[in-house]
C-alpha cells in the first residue's frame, strides 16, 4: 500500500485519489469504517509512512493528505480510551523467576533450528527493545567493558533522528549471551537491508504475537502483547536491580520515551510476582552516559 500510494504522487494525484485509494482498504462500500477501533488507527499509521516515504524521495505531499478532523477527534479520543483500558486490566506475571529462566534457557539453547518467533520474544524481553528494533539489521548493541549485563544501544525509533542518541540500557541476561542470540536471529534473517522498518513489523510481528500467545514464551501469560513485554523488562529490571528510580521513570529511561506518559502506559498496568527470592540480587542499577563509558 505505501509504495502504491508513493507512485501515485509520484504521477501527480491529488489528496483525494490517494486517500481514496487507501480507504478502499479500510472502508465499506459506503465509505464508513469497517472496524472502527482499529482501522482508524491503521489509517493514520499508514498515512504517516506514506509522508515519510514520499519525502525520503523528494515528493511535496498533496493538500489535503489527512484525515478529516471528525477522524481525527475520534483518533484522540480512541487513544484516551485505550490508556484508561490498560491500566483497567494489570496483566500479571505469575512468577518472575520462571519466566526469566525460560528466557535465559531458551536464549542458552538457540540455534538455527531455533524458531525466529521464539528467539525474538526472549530477546525483547531480556532487552526490552520493540520487535523492529531487534529485526530491521540496524540496530546495534555495544559491550560496555565492565558491566557484562549492560549495552549501548544505538537504533531508537519513534523519535527525532537528532534525538534517537546511543544510551546504555540493562540486559536481562549476560551481553555475550544476548549478542550470540543476536547473531543467531541476523543469520536466520538473511539481508533485510532492503525492508523497511513497516515492513519489518509486517513480517516478524503477527508471527511473534502469535507465538506468544500459544504461550512459545513460559511464564508470559498468553493473552499480552509484544508490545507488554516492554513493560514486563522494566518490572524485571526494577526487580532485578536497586534502582534509584520509581518503575515509570526507570521505564522513562530505559525504553528511551521522551515522556513519562509514554512509560506510565506501558509500565503502569504490569505486575510481577513470585520473584522476591531475586528482590535486589544484581546490585546497585547505574545508567552512565555513553560519553562516560
Amino acid at each position: 500500500m505505501i509504495a502504491t500510494v508513493v507512485e501515485r504522487i509520484k504521477d501527480g494525484a491529488s489528496a483525494a485519489e490517494c486517500i481514496g485509494l487507501m480507504r478502499e482498504r479500510y472502508r465499506r462500500g459506503d465509505g464508513s469504517l469497517r472496524d472502527e477501533d482499529v482501522n482508524l488507527a491503521s489509517l493514520s499509521t499508514q498515512m504517516c509512512h506514506i509522508r515519510k516515504a514520499a519525502w525520503a524521495d523528494g515528493l511535496a505531499i498533496p493538500e489535503g493528505f489527512s484525515l478529516t478532523s471528525e477522524e481525527t477527534h475520534a483518533l484522540k479520543r480512541q487513544r484516551v480510551e485505550a490508556k484508561i483500558a490498560r491500566q483497567d486490566h494489570t496483566l500479571v506475571i505469575p512468577d518472575a523467576a520462571r519466566l526469566l529462566e525460560s528466557a535465559t534457557h531458551l536464549l542458552e539453547t538457540a540455534t538455527h533450528a531455533t524458531s525466529m518467533s521464539r528467539l525474538i520474544l526472549a530477546l525483547a524481553l531480556v532487552s526490552g527493545r520493540r520487535i523492529t528494533e531487534l529485526t530491521n539489521g540496524r540496530s546495534t548493541f555495544i559491550p560496555v567493558i565492565g558491566r557484562p549485563h549492560h549495552t549501548v544501544f544505538h537504533g531508537q525509533l519513534k523519535l527525532k533522528q537528532r534525538d534517537a542518541a546511543p544510551y546504555t540500557i540493562p540486559l536481562l541476561v549476560s551481553h555475550t549471551l544476548f549478542d550470540h542470540a543476536m547473531r543467531i536471529l541476523r543469520e536466520k534473517q538473511g539481508d533485510v537491508s532492503t525492508l523497511t522498518n513497516e515492513q519489518c513489523k509486517d513480517r516478524y510481528d503477527g508471527n511473534a504475537n502469535a507465538a506468544l500467545h500459544r504461550g512459545e514464551l513460559v511464564g508470559m501469560p498468553t493473552r499480552g502483547h509484544v508490545h507488554s513485554l516492554r513493560g514486563v523488562y522494566v518490572k524485571l529490571v526494577a526487580l532485578l536491580w536497586e534502582s534509584p528510580w520509581e518503575p515509570n521513570r526507570l521505564g522513562m529511561l530505559i525504553l528511551g520515551h521522551a515522556a513519562l506518559e509514554e512509560s506510565i502506559a506501558y509500565v503502569g498496568s504490569i505486575s510481577v510476582r513470585g520473584g522476591d527470592a531475586l528482590r535486589g540480587t544484581w546490585g546497585r542499577l547505574e545508567l552512565l552516559d555513553v560519553t562516560e563509558e
